[in-house]
């Protein structure tokens, strides 16, 4: 997985490096109010659980994702799309290129927070077939409410081997 193994017309989509901390941390200004320092950006993809994914054009990073991947589980950290290269359906490719990596990897579900706000990002998140199970009060930094949402992929007894 080195090298880019999704393309989108001409998005592809490649592992990040630490190297690429820089360019996200430019990111995260213009997408976010409350943006992920550099350090906490790199701390997501070197820990053992942390994976990210660069989407880029032309090899210009205009978009990431970041995200754990503990044992059957995957939990969504962050997902971004710089603000000119929105509404091109590139979020939605970005993030099912991270769930199929979740049915390959037979996840049992995959989890995520969101601002409760987000109505665009809550809708594509339901159109990739995450359901609300619960709501983390005061989530964020400026006292928003966070929706944890959920995708069930299949039940461990299946993982297993195991009839139900």
């Amino acid at each position: 997985m080195d090298r880019a193994e999704y393309v989108h017309d001409k998005a592809c989509i490649r592992i990040l490096t630490p190297a690429d901390i820089p360019h996200l941390a430019i990111l995260e200004k213009s997408c976010f109010d409350d943006p992920w320092s550099e350090t906490a950006l790199k701390e997501s993809i070197v820990t053992p659980a942390g994976t990210g994914f660069a989407l880029t054009i032309n090899n210009e990073i205009i978009g990431y994702l970041l995200a754990y991947h503990i044992v059957d589980e995957g939990h969504l950290l962050n997902i971004a799309i710089r603000p000119d290269f929105r509404g091109q359906g590139l979020g939605r490719h970005l993030l099912e290129y991270w769930l199929q990596i979740g049915i390959r990897e037979k996840w049992v579900v995959a989890y995520l927070e969101v601002r409760a706000g987000n109505i665009p990002a809550i809708e594509l998140y339901r159109s990739c077939g995450f359901t609300e199970m619960g709501l983390r009060k005061k989530y964020y930094a400026d006292g928003e409410d966070a929706l944890v949402m959920v995708k069930q992929f299949q039940t461990k007894s299946a993982i297993r081997g195991e009839d139900s």
